[in-house]
Order: structure tokens, then sequence, then C-alpha cells
């Protein structure tokens, strides 16, 4: 039986060049990720085992290579790549990835959230 949790990896702040307009192109910016991952911690809760779950340290280092390596124009982007990549392991079923953009312009703090589930059929289950 599945024993479904969420994982939550908040306020995450790494910076990178992202956008179209003037010094976005060149100068780096702050972004903050929040990530809800859906896991299955079952084997996890009976094993205590690291290896029965999903390690947190790959999403921040999904969400960290993306920011700081990759460049897009659009956060809405940057927030689904993170969230598509995470899902790529067979042990997260569900992944919500919330990007800010911290030192954004006077308008405020532009906000996006992508969330990205995959079926049961492309996690090969229910065959």
């Amino acid at each position: 039986m599945s024993n479904l949790s969420k994982l939550y990896l908040n306020k995450l702040v790494f910076s990178g060049i992202h956008g179209q307009t003037g010094r976005e192109k060149t100068d780096p910016q702050y972004f903050q990720v929040d990530i809800e991952m859906e896991i299955d911690i079952s084997k996890a809760c009976e094993s205590d085992s690291l290896s029965d779950t999903y390690d947190y340290k790959y999403a921040r280092e999904i969400a960290r290579g993306v920011i700081e390596d990759e460049h897009y124009i659009l956060i809405e982007t940057i927030a689904h790549q993170i969230a598509e990549r995470i899902c790529k392991d067979p042990k997260v079923f569900f992944a919500t990835v919330v990007i800010s953009k911290l030192n954004a312009s006077k308008n405020g703090v532009p906000r996006v959230e992508v969330a990205y589930k995959r079926a049961p059929q492309e996690m090969g289950l229910h065959e």
C-alpha cells in the first residue's frame, strides 16, 4: 500500500541571468524557489533508509543548476524545467515549483507557480 507524503523545500535562493529586458540579460538576479513534491514513503518508513525515499538534495541541485547554469526569458520556463526534471525520478509523483524574482522592479515581486504531474502510465503503473 502506498503512503504518499509531501516533501517541501522552501526559500531556496539562487542567482542567475534570466530575462529579456535591459540588465536582465547581463546582470545576475536573485530567485527564490519553493518546491513541493509528492512521494511514496512506504518503504522508507519501514527501513529508515535514505535509498528508499527521494533524497531532496537532488531537487535542490536541479533548481540550482537551472537557475545558475542555464538562461531563460520567462520565470514560467524556469519553474517548468525544474518541475519536469524532478518528476523524472520514479520516486516523485508530483512536483509544484514556485519561483519568485526577488529583486524585481517597482511593480512588485513577480511570482509564478508551475505544477507538473505524471500520469500513472508514464510511471509504468497500471499498464
